[in-house]
Formats: structure tokens, sequence, C-alpha cells
């Protein structure tokens, strides 16, 4: 415990971490992580021994939205070596009292924080600041990752339920999408004609999501609402291109929102 005090200290005096978390990570990662060695000259860091040991850093910690009993701190744990596969590699997304740093619940997702990169694994952003009251007790939290390559990008929104001690995954949305095309300009031409189908049917894409006023299964409806706007090349190969704004509903099954 005396390192967990330490290791508090540092992260305030280095701003790493902000009230109301400095005060119930010390608990909180006791709890989750009682293995844990912690790092004294890398706040919000320590090391998890064993067969393949893991390293673990504190990426975000922030209330509840809308909750303010609860603190939502993401963990990540990693291998030295990112070619390796562990079942305890990933992102560790704890629920803690407010007040004291209790751990009420937690979920591990192997596919978040992945090190590797390939297109099927995701980088943590952070925890959404918006509000989910899904239904008149029930509020749902939302994390933000993103994912891409060399040619492409990708962010996508997480919702959260809390069942009991675990955090059920019911909606992944993809919120924004963009790719990029390499060495246009040079022969704008004919690059023009050989690359315009490619180029329109990449627009770059954003969306939102809104609660709407009717329900499925005991949840608010979400209402997404789409604008896809035609790639900056695509607009040099034909200026007259304009947005394209739809809507459309997505509605809880019992297990997940599906469209």
């Amino acid at each position: 415990m005396q390192k967990l005090i330490l290791l508090i200290a540092l992260a305030r005096a280095t701003g790493v971490l902000a009230a109301p978390c400095e005060n119930i990570i010390a608990p909180a990662l006791a709890q989750a992580f009682p293995t844990a060695k912690l790092l004294e000259d890398q706040p919000s860091r320590f090391d998890l021994p064993g067969e393949m040991a893991l390293h673990g850093k504190v990426l975000a910690c922030r209330t509840w939205p809308g909750n303010a009993d609860l603190t939502l701190i993401a963990v990540a744990l990693d291998l030295d070596n990112s070619y390796l596969e562990a079942p305890q590699a990933g992102l560790d997304i704890l629920v803690v009292d407010s007040a004291n740093g209790a751990l009420r619940a937690r979920r591990h997702d192997a596919q978040l924080f992945a090190q590797r990169p390939d297109p099927s694994s995701y980088q943590f952003d952070a925890f959404d600041a918006a509000r989910y009251p899904l239904s008149p007790n029930q509020l749902a939290v939302g994390i933000r990752v993103s994912s891409g390559g060399h040619a492409w990008g990708e962010g996508s929104l997480r919702l959260y339920l809390r069942n009991d001690d675990k955090l059920d995954q019911i909606a992944e949305l993809v919120t924004s999408e963009a790719q990029s095309f390499r060495g246009f300009g040079r022969n704008a031409t004919s690059q023009c004609r050989d690359l315009l189908p490619d180029l329109l049917a990449a627009p770059d894409i954003q969306r939102t999501v809104a609660i709407g006023p009717a329900s499925s299964h005991g949840l608010s409806d979400l209402i997404v609402s789409e604008t896809r706007t035609p790639h900056t090349y695509a607009l040099e190969c034909r200026p007259g291109l304009r947005p394209v704004k739809t809507r459309y509903t997505i509605k809880f099954d019992g297990k997940r929102y599906v469209k």
C-alpha cells in the first residue's frame, strides 16, 4: 500500500491524475491487480509478474457521466513482445466507488489496446463525456476507440451497461471513416479517369448518436445522424459533389443495438 500511496503522490505532482481520481486510484488498483508491482519513477504504471509478464498503465479516469457515485478507470495491459498473445493483455475498464475506490464492476477486452498493427485491433481514446440515459434506471457509459492503417482510419463509440459486477457491451457504432489516396495529383486527368469510382466509393463519413423517444426491449432507441462528405480528391475531379445526410434508428434487441 505504501508504494500505491507513493504512486498517487507522484501522479498528483505531475498532473497525470486529477481530482476526483487522485484519491481512489490506489485502492482501486490494489483490488483489481493485487500482485501489481508499481513503478515508483513512472506514475500510473505497474508490472504484473507471471509466466508472461505484463505492463500496466492507467490511461484515463473520470466520474461516470450522470452518476457521480461511480468512477471509471481505463487500464492498459501489454506484453513486452507485441507478437505474443496472452488472454490478460488488452484493456480493463474498472468501475469503482467514487468515495473510497472500492471495485464495483470491471470488464476485460483483449481486442482493445492491442499493439499488433492489424485491422482487428483498436486503441482506447477516451471515456465519452456524454450521458446515455437509456431507461429511467439504466445509464450507459461510452468509450471512444480508434483503428486504422497507413491509408485509412476509423473511430468508434462503444456503449456499456453495468450488470452487477460486469459491464456488458450493448452497442458499437462507427462514428468516423476516412481513406487516403497517396500520390494523387501528379497526373490529375488520368487519375480522375482511373480513380474516380474508388474516390466516389470512399467518402469521409461522420456519425453522431442521440437518444430517441421510442424504446425496444426496455431501452431507448438510438437515432444515428450520418454525413457522407465527398473525398477531397473526388471534389477535384467532380467539383459539384455535395455532402449527403441521412438519419436512421438502431434498436435494442435484448442483447445489443442493431439496425
